[in-house]
């Protein structure tokens, strides 16, 4: 895997460049960006999966966003970039109706503007 890391004021950025859209990748890049952020002092992260490709299934990205919402509690807050492609909110919506802060975004402005908001608003 190539990952990426990048400090920004307020924020992580964490750039996958090269995965495919399995569980098995998204918890092996998780892992390493809530270690990351942990060791940086960041609870705002941007994660660009915009070169991901999509999964097989719907089942993987239930999956996914299961296991997101058990690994993403507030007051951390993460931001997904992903192509219009493969966007469809599927993982965002199950993580999101079990606690976690995520949005899924195929525009990086308005994600980095949700992502440093004080409160959690659509």
């Amino acid at each position: 895997m190539n990952i990426e890391y990048l400090d920004r004021t307020g924020y992580l950025v964490v750039r996958d460049a090269s995965s495919s859209f399995t569980v098995k990748n998204a918890q092996i890049v998780t892992e390493g960006m809530l270690l990351e952020a942990r060791n940086k002092g960041h609870n705002r992260i941007l994660l660009d999966l915009t070169r991901w490709s999509k999964p097989k299934n719907e089942m993987v990205r239930y999956t996914i966003g299961k296991y997101l919402s058990e690994v993403i509690r507030p007051p951390l807050k993460v931001a997904v970039l992903s192509s219009p492609d493969v966007l469809n909110r599927f993982a965002e919506t199950v993580a999101t109706n079990r606690g976690a802060q995520l949005r899924v975004f195929s525009d990086e402005k308005l994600a980095i503007k949700w992502l440093l908001k004080s409160t959690d608003q659509r």
